[in-house]
């Protein structure tokens, strides 16, 4: 990573993604202003691996994702068809991740599902 400013918008750095961290509580959230445990504004920005699992698909396309760090963000699953994505599959921050349209980018860790079991 180099030492340029991320815009607002560039959230992924190198497949990982920017994160706040409570200096108090210690809680990790995503894109807050305030800590979500202990309303802290004392919040420091650290580099998340960006691993998740999906937990929940929903009919937008759109997936509920646990990431590594304790959190849930809504997200899409790129690279692949909606029908190959399934709940409990491994996934990670697409590299051009970017937080438009109120979610995240994701990209399968492992080939994807096929349907129906074929």
């Amino acid at each position: 990573m180099d030492d340029r400013t991320l815009d607002a918008h560039d959230v992924s750095v190198d497949g990982g993604l920017l994160v706040q961290r409570c200096r108090w509580c210690g809680n990790t959230a995503f894109q807050r202003l305030l800590c979500p445990t202990c309303a802290s504004t004392d919040l420091d920005e650290v580099r998340s691996d960006g691993m998740g699992v999906i937990v929940r698909l929903m009919r937008d396309d759109a997936s509920l994702v646990d990431l590594s760090e304790g959190f849930s963000v809504r997200g899409r699953v790129v690279g692949a068809l909606p029908m190959h994505v399934r709940s409990g599959a491994r996934v990670r921050v697409a590299r051009t991740a970017s937080a438009d349209a109120g979610g995240l980018l994701f990209e399968l860790c492992e080939p994807p599902a096929t349907p129906y079991g074929w």
